[in-house]
């Protein structure tokens, strides 16, 4: 068993055309994280970059168990049969975890920690600006959380999460404020930039220590201005974000 084996590693090493695919493979994975260092603009157009990075680094692994396997069982294999087998496995793979396997995760680690709300401002306040900014309206969860946080959900369910803390610390056109941001962001999907750069981090040890600011930043920056156009002033947002700065200036300094 050991001796087939080896001579199955063996003879995948000693085939040009597969140590040459695997060659060109970690050279467009380390290429595709140049690029997405180097390159300015939106996080939008980086997306491709990140699956792009993650699809080459991850492809040689699977290449070389899926030809050494396939040799080992029928001692003869089709390069090319393992290229569209692989290719397929892998980008099937990436589709089920950033569509499927880590929204849901992500969904129910805080349904856990929350009420769905029916009723009541928050879920009033919800419905009506979402019908103004063309939009599904996504269910509003509170969450169980002393601390102020918003942030919203826009894969597997749409949702809001807003923490008790926050609808506590908040005057009600700051709340206004606050939900019209989220609003925002289920709009224009954010939540792609931060399952994006979990997927980034989670499988590609060169993006350890990469940071996103800018991107996230923008963001935010394109959420605050719609909620700014929407209620016509930048004061209870500002206001908003000033008590929750204030908040957490406290606690530290306890």
């Amino acid at each position: 068993m050991i001796e087939v084996c080896t001579s199955c590693m063996a003879h995948f090493f000693l085939d040009p055309v597969k140590v040459g695919i695997i060659l060109v493979s970690f050279t467009v994975s380390i290429a595709s994280l140049l690029f997405l260092i180097w390159k300015k603009g939106s996080f939008e157009k980086k997306i491709p970059l990140i699956y792009l990075h993650l699809f080459a680094l991850i492809f040689p692994f699977l290449f070389y168990m899926f030809a050494t396997g396939c040799e080992f069982l029928f001692r003869s294999c089709s390069t090319t049969r393992s290229l569209l087998t692989i290719i397929m496995i892998v980008v099937l793979t990436t589709i089920i975890a950033t569509s499927i396997i880590a929204p849901i995760l992500f969904f129910v680690k805080y349904v856990r920690k929350s009420n769905r709300l029916s009723r009541g401002l928050l879920h009033e306040m919800a419905a009506r600006k979402s019908l103004l900014l063309g939009i599904k309206k996504p269910h509003v969860y509170l969450l169980n959380d002393a601390e102020p946080t918003a942030f919203a959900f826009s894969k597997f369910k749409k949702s809001i999460f807003i923490s008790a803390g926050l609808a506590d610390l908040l005057s009600k056109k700051e709340l206004e404020a606050v939900v019209i941001h989220e609003l925002a962001h289920i709009r224009n999907d954010s939540s792609m930039v931060k399952f994006s750069t979990f997927m980034l981090k989670a499988l590609s040890p060169f993006a350890t220590f990469m940071t996103f600011h800018d991107e996230l930043n923008h963001e935010e920056r394109k959420a605050d201005a719609l909620a700014v156009k929407v209620q016509g002033t930048r004061r209870y947002l500002k206001s908003a974000k000033m008590k929750i700065e204030d908040f957490y200036r406290k606690k530290e300094e306890l």
